[in-house]
């Protein structure tokens, strides 16, 4: 995949880093859009700093169209893998958020059980293909 929220030159389809830093930082990116994508690599160390890390929960993006449930079903799949992760990345103290409604659905139940501090108690909508506005909103709740 061209597009990862960490990767600097994205220059579409990168909702999820846009809106992350607009909730995070509206000060900050009250800009046009290719100004923030300039200074990308400004707002991740910022990112850092304030002690936030992203993870995908998978190690590849879907290579092809997948319906909601194969999705699900594929996440259900390597839930040890992410729980593994997260353990590896964490501690008992860390916060964890669920974004998108497959990542939510198959994981929600399988990691509260295993102990991991997950805000979230519903799903929250991927900020991409008109999800933003949902995303915010829900994000929003749970950092204000």
């Amino acid at each position: 995949s061209e597009r990862f929220f960490y990767f600097e030159n994205v220059k579409e389809q990168d909702g999820l880093f846009l809106e992350t830093m607009k909730l995070l930082y509206p000060l900050e990116t009250r800009t046009e859009t290719k100004i923030i994508r300039r200074n990308k690599h400004l707002f991740l160390k910022q990112f850092k700093n304030d002690g936030f890390y992203l993870i995908d929960s998978l190690e590849t993006p879907f290579e092809k169209k997948y319906s909601q449930s194969e999705k699900v079903k594929f996440l259900k799949e390597r839930q040890l893998e992410l729980l593994n992760k997260i353990r590896s990345l964490s501690n008992s103290e860390t916060k964890v958020i669920l974004i998108s409604v497959p990542v939510f659905k198959a994981n929600y139940i399988y990691l509260k059980s295993n102990g991991i501090n997950l805000l979230n108690t519903e799903y929250i909508d991927f900020p991409g293909s008109g999800g933003q506005k949902k995303f915010k909103e829900k994000m929003s709740q749970i950092f204000y």
